[in-house]
């Protein structure tokens, strides 16, 4: 063909010229290889012979693939994380009463959200298991007192919902020490969860706390849950 090195060399239009081709081996196997061919001329610039080296690129060309994906997808968790912190900044301003409380809801959610970003490091933002998203969460809230349990089976969860969890548990550990369980030294958290099949249950139940009442209006959390959560798990 025309386009290869020597050829291109050999008809003048080029003095060197390299070219990456997917060949394929005589057992069907395919691999990347370059084909790179140079001229040598006289002192008249006559062209007198040519080289042609043959190089195995395959490795190269997959590293360079594998970084081009890595990229993207870089490029997609930036573009969704961006986008959790701008629904946290404008929710907690729109629902705080003043600067000063909204400054340290937006700290303290931001925080939550690293700490979900933490669990998903270990396996390459691949995945993470559910049990070691709420211990993450609940870490702050934890005192030794064994007034928090969690129990159920062994599950993975999608970025998006290791993310979207942990945020959802901070929302509710951090109302149950305002108004719920954790207000009073004999209130009690449980937290549990069942999968069978596609169906997955998520549960939060306090106890021991102050009397239930309904509340005046809708915060962030409950937002957040409804909204955004639910959405992730299909719910």
């Amino acid at each position: 063909p025309r386009n290869y090195p020597l050829a291109k060399i050999m008809s003048g239009e080029a003095r060197n010229h390299t070219v990456e081709v997917h060949f394929e081996r005589p057992n069907g196997s395919r691999l990347w290889i370059e084909i790179k061919g140079e001229g040598v001329y006289d002192q008249n610039q006559t062209l007198i012979a040519a080289s042609v080296i043959i190089t195995d690129i395959e490795d190269r060309r997959r590293a360079s693939e594998e970084q081009r994906v890595l990229t993207t997808e870089l490029a997609h968790r930036m573009k969704n994380s961006l986008a959790m912190v701008q629904a946290i900044v404008n929710q907690s301003l729109r629902t705080a009463g003043d600067v000063e409380t909204g400054r340290k809801a937006i700290m303290q959610r931001l925080a939550a959200l690293s700490k979900a970003q933490d669990t998903l490091s270990p396996t390459n933002w691949e995945s993470a298991f559910i049990k070691d998203v709420i211990i993450s969460a609940m870490a702050p809230h934890r005192t030794g007192e064994k007034r928090i349990s969690i129990d159920g089976p062994r599950v993975k969860l999608t970025p998006q919902q290791a993310v979207g969890l942990s945020l959802a548990i901070h929302e509710l550990a951090t109302n149950a020490t305002k108004y719920g369980a954790l207000q009073s030294n004999s209130g009690r958290i449980a937290i549990g969860w069942t999968a069978e099949g596609h169906n997955f249950v998520f549960t939060w139940i306090e106890t021991g706390g102050p009397r239930v009442a309904p509340p005046e209006r809708r915060g962030f959390g409950s937002k957040l849950i409804e909204n955004i959560v639910a959405a992730y798990f299909n719910g």
